[in-house]
């Protein structure tokens, strides 16, 4: 015979009673932690997609910053480009007006001089009316055509 309680029940029935209500908590409590796992996993999914985000936005950004620092060199090019053409027309026509100006520069020395040997009486000079020539000698020649 068995000892039984108030309600009826044996020891073997409290003791797999007590086990089920054991076995019922922990079910509750594994129950518990998954849900406590599952809400961590989105969360953590959640952090993944803004993390994913965050790199996508900072590839684009690194991108948009390569695009404007290479249009930004581009332009940078084409007006030092500009500038040596500038610099070089530049050089050309310099040349130029120099090359004309020495060579105007020695038609007015040799005039000059022509003025400063007839003022020195070094040379003679006579006007012909009927040709509307001006003839210009030195007093040797003249002396030695005599």
């Amino acid at each position: 015979m068995a000892l039984k309680d108030a309600d009826g029940k044996t020891v073997k029935d409290i003791v797999k009673e007590k086990e089920v209500q054991k076995q019922k908590s922990q079910l509750e409590e594994l129950n518990h932690l998954n849900q406590q796992i599952q809400v961590m996993n989105q969360k953590i999914e959640r952090m993944e997609n803004l993390i994913q985000k965050q790199d996508n936005a900072a590839t684009v950004n690194a991108n948009d910053i390569s695009r404007t620092i290479k249009t930004t060199a581009d332009a940078l090019i084409n007006l030092l480009k500009y500038i040596i053409l500038f610099c070089f027309a530049t050089s050309i026509i310099s040349f130029f007006c120099l090359f004309v100006l020495n060579s105007r520069s020695k038609d007015v020395m040799q005039e000059l001089n022509i003025i400063n040997s007839i003022l020195k009486n070094e040379r003679v000079f006579w006007y012909d009316e009927e040709n509307r020539q001006l003839y210009l000698e030195t007093k040797e020649r003249i002396e030695q055509q005599k």
